[in-house]
This record gives C-alpha cells, structure tokens and sequence, in this order.
C-alpha cells in the first residue's frame, strides 16, 4: 500500500467547517478517481502540544506510487486544487510512504 498525507495550515478567515467541507468534498473525488482505496481527513488534536500550525490533515491510499501519480496529474484533482483547494491554504506538508509494515 501507499500512503498520500497532507497537513494543512488554512488562510486566514477559512473557518473550520469550511476547512472540513473542503476536505470531505475531496474525499469525495474517490468515487470519480478508482485509484483511491481508502480517505481519512480530520482536525488536528489540539491538546498535543507538538501539533504546529496545521490544523487539518488527510491521508490517501494507493496501490502503489504509480496509482498516486495517476491520482495527481488527473483532471479531476488537477480541477479541484486549482479552483477549491488552494484559493484556502496557507501552508502544507506532503509525505508519501510505501506500507513498510510486515507484520501483516
């Protein structure tokens, strides 16, 4: 498996929900875009004190990292970013990893 995480720091004046709503509607992309196996987004736990400026984060599953590659360069996502995400950031952190867990 491979994973697509992305933590989020929104600009100033994106509330929450908003925030949430656009992260559920990229959720939604999984029904448009079959590279997608699995999508979690939340907030971030504020009680942690190591918890940054990111307020938001979602992690993405691929079969593998040319499934993710496929993700990103697709219409869809290219539209998506472009047009919702982006206009409402202010900063983010990606991190792709291949499932280096063999205990399964």
């Amino acid at each position: 498996m491979y994973f697509h995480v992305i933590l989020f720091a929104f600009a100033e004046g994106v509330s929450a929900s908003q925030a949430d709503d656009a992260l559920r509607a990229l959720g939604g992309l999984r029904t448009r875009i079959p590279m997608i196996r699995a999508y979690h987004f939340g907030r971030n736990d504020a009680d942690n004190p190591h918890n940054g400026r990111f307020s938001h984060c979602f992690v993405m599953a691929f079969d593998s990292k040319a499934d993710r590659y496929a993700y990103q360069n697709h219409p869809l996502h290219l539209a998506f970013i472009r047009t919702r995400l982006d206009p409402m950031l202010a900063d983010s952190a990606v991190l792709d990893f291949t499932d280096m867990d063999d205990t399964k």
